[in-house]
Formats: structure tokens, C-alpha cells, sequence
């Protein structure tokens, strides 16, 4: 595939039987489903849909679909709003992120130069960290855009230094365009009642929902300690 030129998507029955070849364009959308599964059009309007091996070869397929789009886009990365689902988490009864909850998350922040990921700036994909949103612990324009993202999540956002200031302004210039591949490994919610504090995991939040709708009994347990 030429830099800055034509992008296809071939798919194949065998490996000199192509059944499908499909034109990234910037406007080119790959959705990403439950067990595994990406779906997308073919430039025909035939929806495909694509069973991978595991979670990272989907990551990497939507990497790679992002990579592409960014090569077409990169002299207007600044409005384009490019974001790419790495992994989803279907469950309906799931929490969005609200401003205020504290999360535990995996960071990779790579640099994209001479149309391909270069230099990785960031990487605590091996040593996870929690944080509270609204304490300016990430840029804005990442903690704004994780707002509609669940626990078991994880994105890709095409950045450029400017939008990260004042993070990794030692090491990236204004213009220098940022692959920000953030993973959701943990939500906890807090509630403020009667002047106390309750935090909960977002993971016991689910099963409690799913008890009531269920109308099964529950207990809790709740000790206060002045």
C-alpha cells in the first residue's frame, strides 16, 4: 500500500481467491462486537462480519484500519476527531464513566512519523495505574472523551501535541501527531448520602442491577466507622 495513497481491505477464500476488496477512506467505519467479531461495508453496501483469534488481533486490526486513515487524514488531524473501539464491552447493564469516579487504567502513547508508529512515548500497559477524573491527571481532551466509555474498554485516539499540552511537552512537539491507545481495566463509583462517602466497583453496581431486575434477595453488610 503507497504512503498517502490507495488503501484496500482484501479479503480472501484462498489465498489467490479474493472475495471482497473494500477502499479505506477516511470516512471508512469498522464496528467491533461481541466474541471477537468486526463488522464493516463493503463498497458494494454488503455488510461483512470477521471473527479474529482473540482480543489483540482485533486491537491490531483496528490499529492497523486507524494507521491507514491517519496516513489520508494527517494534514487535518487536528479537526478530524479520530478514534478507533479497540475492544468493547457489550453488557448493557454496564456504567458509563462520569466525571469524579476513580479508575484503573493501561496507557500506550506512540509517536506516528513518516507514516508509521515510531517512537512510544508512554507504555504502562505492563504496570496499570488508578486515578480520579477531574484532578488533572490526564489531558482534557482524553478525560473528556473517556466520559462515554465502560470499564473493559479500550480506545484509540489520533492526537496532536497541542491537544496534550501541557502532557509530554518535553518530549513531542505542537505538530506531532500521537497514537493514545487507552484500556478501562477498572470504574469505582462513589456516592455521597447524608455527608458519607460510599465507593463501590463498578463490577458489584452490574450484579446488583441484574439481582433486582431479577427480583432476587440481597444482603449487605455496611459498617460505618467514625
Amino acid at each position: 500500500m503507497p504512503n498517502q495513497g490507495v488503501y484496500q481491505l482484501i479479503l480472501y477464500v484462498v489465498k489467490t481467491q479474493p472475495t471482497a476488496m473494500i477502499k479505506i477512506t477516511s470516512e471508512f467505519k469498522i464496528a467491533l462486537q461481541k466474541n471477537n467479531y468486526s463488522s464493516f461495508y463493503d463498497d458494494s453496501r454488503q455488510l461483512w462480519s470477521i471473527l479474529f483469534e482473540s482480543d489483540e488481533s482485533v486491537a491490531s486490526f483496528a490499529t492497523q484500519i486507524t494507521l491507514c486513515k491517519c496516513n489520508l487524514m494527517q494534514n487535518n488531524i487536528e479537526n478530524a476527531n479520530l478514534c478507533q473501539d479497540l475492544k468493547v464491552n457489550n453488557d448493557s447493564d454496564a456504567n458509563f464513566i462520569e466525571s469524579g469516579d476513580s479508575i484503573e487504567i493501561e496507557t500506550l502513547v506512540t509517536v506516528f512519523k513518516e507514516n508509521k508508529l515510531t517512537d512510544v512515548i508512554e507504555n504502562t500497559q505492563q504496570k496499570s495505574f488508578k486515578l480520579k477524573l477531574g484532578k488533572n491527571k490526564l489531558a482534557k481532551r482524553i478525560e473528556d472523551s473517556i466520559l462515554n466509555m465502560k470499564q473493559g474498554e479500550r480506545k484509540l485516539f489520533v492526537l496532536t501535541g497541542s491537544m496534550m499540552a501541557p502532557f509530554y511537552s518535553n518530549l513531542i512537539s505542537s505538530n506531532t501527531i500521537i497514537f493514545y491507545d487507552i484500556n478501562i481495566l477498572k470504574v469505582v463509583i462513589i456516592f455521597y448520602h447524608f455527608g458519607i462517602f460510599f465507593k463501590f466497583n463498578v463490577s458489584f453496581l452490574i450484579r446488583l442491577k441484574r439481582m433486582k431486575k431479577k427480583k432476587e434477595p440481597f444482603r449487605m453488610l455496611l459498617i460505618i466507622v467514625h
